[in-house]
C-alpha cells in the first residue's frame, strides 16, 4: 500500500511504481498533442487522422495493462 507521502512526492500518479510509467506517461503526452492535432481533420490527411486514433485506444489498452499490474502487485 502506498503512503500518502509517496503519492504526493511522485506526482500524485499511482501508477508512477509500476514498470511501465514512463512509457505510460510519455505516451500520454504525445497522444494528447496528436489528438489536439487530430482534431483539425480538413488540415490533415486520413493517415494522420488514423494514427491519432490508434494510439489513442493503445494508450488505453497500456494504461489498462498497468492498472492490472497495481491490481496483482495490491492483491498479494
Amino acid at each position: 500500500m502506498m503512503t500518502r507521502q509517496r503519492l504526493i512526492r511522485n506526482g500524485g500518479m499511482a501508477f508512477i511504481c509500476s514498470g511501465l510509467a514512463t512509457i505510460t506517461a510519455a505516451l500520454g503526452l504525445l497522444t494528447g498533442v496528436l489528438d489536439l492535432i487530430g482534431s483539425y481533420p480538413w488540415l490533415l490527411g486520413e493517415g494522420m487522422i488514423l494514427i491519432s486514433q490508434l494510439l489513442f485506444a493503445g494508450w488505453f489498452v497500456i494504461l489498462g495493462v498497468n492498472i492490472r499490474i497495481l491490481a496483482k502487485r495490491g492483491a498479494n
